[in-house]
């Protein structure tokens, strides 16, 4: 089995699971942009919307690299807490692919559907991450 050279983790599942398109178009209240769509956004902002590229959590799916709308709060910032989140999912090695399945899907035998709609208990939610980060396949 590979271990981790570039070439190798887009082959290996365990690496870069897919996130079907048809998974994407089931879910009513988030949606994927493009990155031309991102750059856009943060230089109405900013003018400069390369620091905040630098730091969107990106999906892969088909070819295209796409950013997911749930990281983006109401005022259209990037939401700290999703942002914290992810920089650990980083630290324990979980790809972006996997974070943002693990974001939108239910965690089973807790009080919230999924860690996107429990964004106020972030303590909380790092305790779960990190349980799926030790768990995941």
């Amino acid at each position: 089995m590979a271990t981790g050279t570039a070439l190798s983790t887009k082959a290996e599942p365990r690496y870069w699971p897919a996130i079907d398109r048809k998974w994407w178009d089931s879910l009513e209240d988030f949606r994927l942009m493009t990155l031309d769509e991102c750059e856009a956004h943060f230089e109405t902002l900013f003018g400069d919307p390369e620091p905040y590229m630098r730091q969107l959590i990106r999906v892969f799916v088909d070819d295209e690299t796409l950013a997911p709308s749930y990281q983006l709060g109401e005022d259209g910032l990037l939401h700290p807490v999703v942002q914290a989140l992810f920089k650990r999912a980083l630290e324990l090695r979980v790809p972006h692919n996997s974070f943002t399945h693990w974001m939108l899907t239910p965690l089973p035998g807790k009080n919230y559907p999924r860690p996107v709609a429990a964004l106020e208990y972030p303590e909380r939610l790092m305790e779960y991450l990190e349980d799926y980060a030790r768990n995941r396949p």
